[in-house]
This record gives C-alpha cells, sequence and structure tokens, in this order.
C-alpha cells in the first residue's frame, strides 16, 4: 500500500496575518513575513498528512492510494474524506481500466472512509504486481465558501506552534528549556485517532 499526493492544498489553515497577530506584530510590519511563513508551513506539516500526528489532512487536497489487488474493504488511511474520484486498475493484460462505480460503495459516515465491494459485484481481475489498483480521493475540511473549514481548535494549535517557535529559535534554550504549552496537546488530542486494543 503506497500514498501519493496528486494536488497539494491552495489554502492554509492559518494565515500570516493570523500568525503575525498571534506573535503580536502589527500585520503592516513585513520585517518577519519569511520567517513566519516558514513557521505556519512547519507546523501544518506537524499536524498534516501522513506522516503528521493526526492522520489526517486539513485543507482540501488530492491523494491516490495504490494497492496490489482489490480486497473486498479498502480503507482509506487519510482523515477525513471528501469523495473518491475513480478507482483505476490495470487488468490482466497490463491496460488501465477505470473501476464502474456501480461495483462498490464509498462509506463516508464512519470515522474512516471504506470503499466496500458491493455483494452483487465481483472485481476484475488485476495484472500480477505491484500497484495494480489505484484509488483517487479527495481528502480535507471541506471549504465553507470563502473560509477554511479546519475545526477552529486545530487552527489554534498551529498558531501554538508558530508562537512557540518564533519565541524559540533553537531546539533547546540552555538554562531554560521549554517545550510546546501542554494548551497544544489539549487542542489535538480530540482529533488523533486511537488505538483500541
Amino acid at each position: 500500500m503506497g500514498l501519493k499526493l496528486i494536488t497539494p492544498p491552495t489554502t492554509s489553515p492559518v494565515s500570516l496575518d493570523d500568525a503575525k497577530r498571534q506573535v503580536r506584530v502589527h500585520t503592516s510590519d513585513n520585517t518577519f513575513n519569511a520567517e513566519l511563513q516558514a513557521y505556519i508551513d512547519a507546523a501544518t506539516n506537524h499536524l498534516d498528512g501522513p506522516n503528521g500526528i493526526l492522520d489526517r489532512v486539513l485543507e482540501p487536497q488530492v491523494w491516490e492510494l495504490t494497492l496490489d489487488a482489490f480486497t473486498d474493504s479498502i480503507e482509506i488511511p487519510l482523515r477525513p474524506v471528501i469523495s473518491v474520484e475513480s478507482i483505476k486498475y490495470s487488468d490482466a493484460d497490463g491496460a488501465e481500466q477505470t473501476l464502474n462505480p456501480d461495483a462498490y460503495t464509498v462509506d463516508l459516515s464512519s470515522s474512516t472512509a471504506w470503499v466496500v465491494r458491493n455483494s452483487a459485484e465481483s472485481y476484475p481481475q488485476t495484472v500480477d504486481g505491484i500497484n495494480a489498483v489505484r484509488v483517487r480521493f479527495t481528502a480535507g475540511y471541506a471549504l465553507s465558501g470563502s473560509e477554511s473549514g479546519v475545526p477552529a481548535a486545530l487552527k489554534q494549535a498551529i498558531l501554538l506552534l508558530v508562537g512557540h517557535f518564533f519565541e524559540n529559535k533553537a531546539a533547546v534554550s540552555v538554562g531554560n528549556p521549554t517545550e510546546v504549552p501542554l494548551a497544544f496537546n489539549a487542542l489535538v488530542m480530540p482529533y488523533r485517532r486511537l488505538a483500541i486494543a
């Protein structure tokens, strides 16, 4: 199984002006723009995507999940999923085909999205090899008009990280070690995927 980013997000959960207000820099002061934008990007990446701490993506973006073969139920490992655009596969001759949407149902109601084979359908034979099945999907918090749909708690967590990075420019502060405030953990905890034993 693999994940590949197809179309990155075109928006950010927090703006440069939001970051300036967080660190008490006047919005007309451009002195720290590049630095603050780098902190916004780093803080967002800490939460976002398959390498982030949440197993979810924030702003809408298109991903492709690759599998070696069809299974009756395919878990989409990023949350929240907005839609499944297509399922393509390499047929027994190696030619790319698009799976008929009547063959499967997309479950977007569960906390994790699934693609489930319809009971009356069967999946076609695929080429014997890697990445024979490709699920293209859009994930993220849907935009609400022109506003980001990212929950306010996650936006605030990003701003806390930005403020922390801005105030603590070294990995270790000798004589006065600091870490991200407890509030950060409180803000992101409801959005973490908990392992069930």
